[in-house]
């Protein structure tokens, strides 16, 4: 482990699915900025693909549970950086999603944000946009909502548009 600490941690908790989790972490190590990140996988199933997907570009853990929420907490219980984004193994961040959170976060206001999140299945159920949270700081404001086409965040009054 690197003596820098990494600005930006990428907990992805993954169950069962090594193949998104492959393509997840391929488009992680894609990302500009991303040796400003650290990227961890909390799983729980499969651990043969798992630790393939996972090999040489992810911290593993493996804890008890294989709730989302005791991976997603595993996870970010080993995380080393001050900003933690919480991502699940079939979801693509924007290329330049370390910039946007960086920039969003200059503002003392911020306290979290999410990226848009679309659905590429046909199932009508799935097909609209919805936000999903993917980065969240520890400050402690009153928070009102914020939104932006590309990143909706919280942030305390008075409200800021966020722009890409």
């Amino acid at each position: 482990m690197s003596g820098i600490v990494p600005q930006l941690s990428i907990v992805i908790p993954c169950r069962n699915d090594a193949v998104a989790l492959r393509a997840t972490l391929d488009g992680v190590s894609r990302l500009q900025r991303a040796q400003a990140t650290e990227v961890i996988v909390a799983a729980a199933g499969d651990e043969a693909r798992t630790r393939d997907a996972a090999s040489g570009r992810a911290r593993l853990v493996w804890p008890r549970g294989s709730t989302r929420a005791e991976l997603l907490n595993a996870g970010a219980a080993l995380a080393r950086a001050p900003v933690l984004l919480f991502l699940h193994a079939e979801s693509h961040l924007p290329s330049d999603a370390v910039a946007l959170i960086e920039r969003a976060l200059r503002d003392p206001a911020v306290l979290s944000g999410a990226f848009e999140h679309s659905f590429s299945e046909r199932n009508w159920r799935l097909g609209a946009s919805r936000p999903s949270i993917v980065f969240a700081i520890a400050r402690h404001a009153t928070t009102t909502a914020t939104r932006d086409s590309s990143c909706e965040l919280w942030c305390s009054a008075p409200s800021a548009a966020f722009r890409q």
